[in-house]
């Protein structure tokens, strides 16, 4: 008999005895036994001793029971278990004679081989035999204290192996497999910076300036989203050197010296930059990005621009000292504030590199003739000054092929060889966390500013959430910032953000040694305003009512800004284009340009935005049902600040025609977003105001139902609803009676009240029939199948359910669809029809993902609750409690009485078959679970 096992814990866990796969052990506590004891095969380990590694929290003889009982299992399970473990009454032990053969063992031979192999090649072999085995981390799906530290070692061992691999493989020669090992460490470890720069190394051998970019990109994006944080000052300038290998086709600078990141020769002249008054802080993707851009040697002018106060000078001076090595010749500052006419430009470039013109030819001839064999980089200040008129920019690029123009500009100078660098504030700190504020760069440059003006200051947690806000508040513009902290000295943070959000003008400075146009956020805005044509002033006015961002087709009906003057206001950085296509403009800057609208103006332009969201809404409000719901509901998403704004204005100027028909119309959006609250104290606000109109009200009566029903405020909900109702018999409509009857029967089965409701589901169907509507109808078959299965007529439910099933599928009725199948499987599972059950409950999961409804999310992971514990799989249905109460917990929205009844049954018995300690476990390991994780969970099963 074969007695050979082939026993696989990386990547998953598998069993082989010869050539069959053994699936006997395919519950997770025998795996995880099995596992600890052939990774401590080499000595016996004490029956107390597991018993407390995998029972910390169990009594003694609770723990010594579990143990005995785990035991038998893998004894049971596990082919020829003598032959392989010894069991005695004291100890437990993997026999050293066994036949078998472990993949971690494997991995760990091929690991130290690498590390005494005497030469490159055979180093890179086994490393490679080692990259080669590991199929993944140590058994994924189990979570016990004794195994992540191994699964961590092991993992790093990997990470170590993929590092050397690829760094042996550029060594000698070999690049493309080089770059497969790099490619492979930076998308398993994003966060090391190792990888990103092992990676740019080699692609800037190989000549592959976009795979560079590519590489610094992706470690730029990792770093942001998990840690908040930029590349290092290695990483910036390995990308920087390896830019400019790759421009020359992967031949290394000749001058360079021998040193990691390869510098050009050394400038024949000193910098000619001004020196600065405080530390430069944050910024370092956008200093990548400008040293990319500056390495390119098709990029000959870019213009930095931004809005006043954003920090465009100081990139630009921080850009262009980090490049002193670069150019041969230098760099050189020139200011233009003060040069508003175009043709002294020649003589402040001259005077910026301490150039002295001669005889009688003309200046501009002069200067490019000087310049005509120099490697220069020219940082040109403030070149608004000049308007459009700098042709001699373009002039002086042709005749100095060696020469780079790096300009700031609130405009763009619109010249065919630039290349435009937008500039907005710095980073916002996303988070409450008081850790990660103190670690944004706008956040850092506030309490350097704020520590300047007292020395005492140092922030503790509740300042770190009034720096955070004062951040938002500003933008991260760094003038604002600047003009902020010096009230440190008499104000707390939280008062001065109180009075930044109160009035623009308390951001001012008295310092002497600012220019005038910087001593408060007015003027600098002032200055903006001034430059902009009455035409543009009109349209940037009417623009500041959006506020949240606003469309092309928005921005034209609202604010009467087409295309050409959207291009302007672009083009002079007062608004931003949004990555989806939206525009919005800096929040200051907003409130800044509301104040400069007359009282005329603003009533002629809010009435115009108003009227435009109206009718969005409404279309909105009939694509909600059908297969562009998605669509429509992101686009609500997208404009919901602003359609807020309108309701907040027609409701406050007592306009209730309007208002309520606001109200009705985003009440699906609002039961869809799951926002019963802020959804029900908009409609309670408006169904106050008097003079309604009926058919409008009915609808806002009827979705203040619905919301209060998801809030289980049952007898508010019955009052709306009963009063919808009522008003609607009277009119007639029967559509909207539909809607009505069916949430009213709704809210009695919630209550368990099955006889009450399906009377009114029926009625609800038999309207829905008539007036030929599919949707209404699903939804009446959908709920008539709950009531029935309530009242115990299963085999009538069952028809309901699929014939609702049949018609949302039809008509692709997602959100309907979605909620027969959660209903129709809790009927399943009552049957036993488990993987009937599963397969519904996993696609509901993944529609109500795809459709954003959190609520539908929650109904179906109870489903999947109900299934496992059916199944007796203890451990997963207990995470899966902890999956339901953060899910409910981050909702606001506990269940009905009924299902709360039904989910305490399961949690008591779990508790019963696992012990508390286990149950506990297993149910803080479920409330640490995103859905998607947990659904990874439940599928993988």
């Amino acid at each position: 008999m074969n007695r050979s096992l082939a026993i696989g814990l990386l990547g998953s866990f598998s069993l082989r005895q010869g050539a069959q796969p053994i699936t006997t052990l395919n519950a997770e506590r025998p795996q995880s036994l099995l596992a600890y004891l052939l990774l401590h095969r080499q000595t016996p380990i004490s029956r107390q001793q597991l018993a407390y590694t995998f029972w910390p929290d169990s009594a003694e003889e609770q723990a010594r029971t579990n143990l005995r009982n785990l035991l038998y299992t893998l004894r049971r399970h596990l082919p020829d278990a003598d032959h392989f473990v010894w069991f005695d009454t004291h100890t437990v032990q993997w026999r050293a004679d066994a036949n078998f053969t472990l993949d971690v063992a494997d991995f760990e031979q091929a690991l130290a081989a690498g590390r005494q192999a005497a030469n490159p090649q055979t180093q890179l072999a086994a490393w490679g035999t080692a990259v080669t085995l590991y199929k993944g981390p140590l058994l994924p799906g189990i979570y016990d204290d004794w195994l992540i530290p191994l699964r961590e070692r092991l993992h790093d061992a990997y990470l170590e192996a993929l590092r050397t691999c690829a760094q042996l493989a550029a060594e000698l020669g070999d690049l493309p497999t080089a770059v497969q090992y790099a490619r492979t460490l930076q998308r398993e470890d994003p966060l090391a910076e190792t990888a990103v720069i092992l990676l740019m190394q080699v692609y800037g051998q190989l000549g592959d300036q976009t795979a560079v970019h590519r590489a610094y990109q992706a470690c730029v994006a990792a770093l942001r989203q998990e840690l908040d944080a930029e590349p290092g000052l290695e990483t910036q300038a390995v990308y920087a050197a390896a830019l400019q290998q790759a421009t020359r086709g992967g031949e290394t600078d000749a001058t360079a010296p021998e040193t990691a990141v390869p510098l050009r020769a050394s400038p024949r002249q000193a910098p000619q930059l001004p020196p600065q008054p405080t530390p430069f802080v944050g910024r370092e993707a956008e200093l990548a990005k400008l040293a990319e851009w500056l390495a390119d040697r098709h990029c000959r002018l870019i213009t930095i621009t931004g809005p006043g106060g954003t920090g465009k000078t100081r990139l630009a001076l921080q850009a262009a000292m980090g490049h002193a090595t670069v150019f041969a010749d230098g760099v050189a500052f020139v200011p233009l504030t003060a040069v508003t006419d175009p043709t002294l430009l020649p003589s402040a470039i001259a005077q910026g590199l301490d150039f002295t013109f001669t005889g009688a030819a003309p200046r501009q001839t002069q200067l490019q003739q000087y310049l005509a064999d120099k490697t220069v980089l020219l940082l040109l200040d403030n070149a608004e000054q000049l308007g459009e008129r700098v042709a001699f920019l373009a002039e002086l690029l042709a005749a100095a092929p060696q020469v780079k123009l790096l300009v700031t500009s609130r405009h763009r100078l619109r010249l065919q060889e630039e290349w435009v660098f937008p500039l907005q504030g710095l980073p916002l700190p996303d988070t409450a966390d008081a850790q990660a504020i103190a670690a944004n760069s706008a956040a850092t440059l506030f309490v350097q500013a704020a520590q300047r003006h007292n020395l005492r200051f140092a922030p503790d947690a509740a300042d770190w959430q009034a720096i955070g806000r004062i951040c938002q508040l500003v933008d991260g513009m760094p003038l604002g910032l600047e003009l902020a902290a010096p009230w440190i000295r008499l104000l707390s943070c939280a008062e001065i953000g109180a009075e930044i959000a109160k009035n623009l003008d308390f951001l001012t400075s008295a310092h002497q040694n600012i220019p005038e146009r910087h001593r408060s956020l007015r003027a600098v805005f002032n200055q903006t305003w001034q430059m902009l044509t009455p035409a543009e002033q009109a349209a940037f006015g009417c623009l500041s009512l959006f506020v949240g961002g606003f469309s092309r087709e928005a921005a034209e009906q609202v604010a009467g800004a087409d295309l050409h003057t959207l291009s302007a206001l672009l083009d002079k950085s007062l608004v931003r284009r949004l990555r989806n296509g939206r525009y919005d403009i800096h929040e200051l800057l907003r409130q800044y340009t509301a104040s400069q609208l007359t009282p005329e103006a603003n009533q002629t332009a809010t009435t115009r935005l108003v009227a435009y969201y109206l009718t969005l809404v409404e279309t909105a409000a009939s694509h909600l049902i059908g297969p562009e719901q998605q669509t429509w509901l992101e686009t609500l998403e997208l404009e919901y600040d602003n359609v807020q704004a309108a309701m907040g204005w027609v409701i406050a100027h007592g306009n209730g025609d309007t208002a309520v028909r606001l109200g009705a119309g985003l009440g699906r959006y609002w039961w869809l977003r799951y926002r019963p609250v802020e959804g029900g104290a908009w409609l309670r606000q408006i169904l106050a105001m008097p003079g309604l109109p009926a058919a409008a009200t009915s609808r806002a009566l009827t979705y203040a139902g619905m919301l209060a029903r998801l809030r289980r405020d049952y007898t508010e909900a019955e009052n709306w609803l009963t009063e919808s109702a009522h008003n609607i018999r009277q009119t007639g409509n029967k559509q909207d009676l539909g809607r009505t009857l069916n949430e009213l029967g709704m809210l009695y089965l919630d209550q368990g009240h099955a006889d009450q409701a399906q009377p009114l589901f029926a009625e609800c169907l038999a309207l829905a029939q008539e007036l030929d509507s599919p949707h209404i109808s699903s939804i009446a078959l959908l709920n008539l199948g709950m009531a029935t299965q309530y009242l115990g007529r299963l085999d009538e439910a069952e028809r309901y359910y699929q014939e609702g099933l049949v018609l949302s599928r039809q008509l692709n009725l997602q959100t309907n669809l979605a909620m027969i199948l959660n209903s129709y499987s809790a009927l399943l599972l009552d049957q036993s029809r488990l993987e009937t059950a599963r397969e519904m409950l996993l696609e509901s999961v993944q529609l109500n993902v795809t459709l954003g409804h959190q609520d539908g999310i929650a109904w179906a992971f109870l489903g999947l609750l109900t299934l496992h514990h059916l199944k007796e799989e203890w451990e997963t249905a207990a995470r899966l409690v902890g999956v339901q109460e953060t899910l409910r917990r981050q909702l606001g929205a506990p269940l009905p009485p009924t299902n709360q009844r039904h989910f305490d049954d399961i949690s008591r018995e779990l508790q019963q078959q696992l012990g508390a300690e286990s149950f506990a476990a297993y149910r803080e390991q479920g409330q640490r679970l995103t859905a998607a994780e947990a659904l990874s969970l439940v599928q993988n099963l």
